[in-house]
């Protein structure tokens, strides 16, 4: 997602859709982080030196943006909180349900059931839920 993002890949292909495995990994724990990076080293750079050692392409946008544009799933192993979080960073338009099947525990049986006991124990209404179980991935391959 980093080197999409950082690489210009985005601003080059804006209309791109890309669905991001495992809620999209760690970004939406350390988007605080990735937004104070890049904010300090384009307003500090003698802590960090110079913005175009760390970012030789410039963007058009700051680079939380473009990670909120990524579509994440749901495959976290049941993880309610971690779905939670996801939602939080990208919003219920841009997570999917997604399961391991058939890989792990009982041939992708437990996973696929977690994934589908996590989504429904969220505080969602049914429209919400019903987009992340197959109304944005409607949307987004033309269903």
């Amino acid at each position: 997602m980093c080197r999409l993002v950082f690489g210009g890949v985005l601003d080059k292909f804006p209309n791109l859709k890309i669905v991001t495995h495992h809620l999209g990994g760690m970004i939406p724990h350390f988007s605080e982080r990735i937004r104070l990076f890049y904010d300090g080293v384009l307003s500090e750079p003698d802590v960090y030196g110079e913005a175009s050692d760390y970012f030789p392409v410039p963007l058009k946008k700051h680079p939380i943006e473009y990670f909120k544009s990524f579509y994440a799933e749901t495959v976290i192993g049941g993880n309610t909180a971690a779905i939670k979080c996801a939602l939080d960073f990208f919003g219920v338009d841009h997570v999917v349900f997604a399961t391991d099947y058939p890989f792990g525990p009982r041939k992708g049986d437990l996973f696929t059931e977690s994934s589908i006991h996590s989504v429904r124990a969220l505080e969602l209404n049914g429209e919400d839920k019903d987009k992340i179980f197959f109304k944005n991935t409607q949307s987004i391959f033309k269903l």
